[in-house]
Order: structure tokens, then sequence, then C-alpha cells
């Protein structure tokens, strides 16, 4: 079973959403712990 091109890159493109997000959330939490101390 050989992956359509698009099924690839739509998995890439969701990847690298997920990735931004939760970099996003760890320094979202890193600045509310530092002004929590």
């Amino acid at each position: 079973f050989h992956y359509p091109d698009c099924l690839l890159w739509i998995q890439f493109e969701y990847l690298s959403i997920i990735s931004s997000v939760s970099n996003k959330l760890e320094t979202t939490l890193g600045s509310l712990r530092r002004k929590q101390i």
C-alpha cells in the first residue's frame, strides 16, 4: 500500500501544527509559572 502525496502532505502539516501549538503552550505555561513565583 502506497500513500498518496496529498495524504503525506496533510499528515506533515498536521504534525507541524501540533508541534507549533505545543511550543506555544509550553512558552505560555512557562511565563505563567514565572509570574506565580
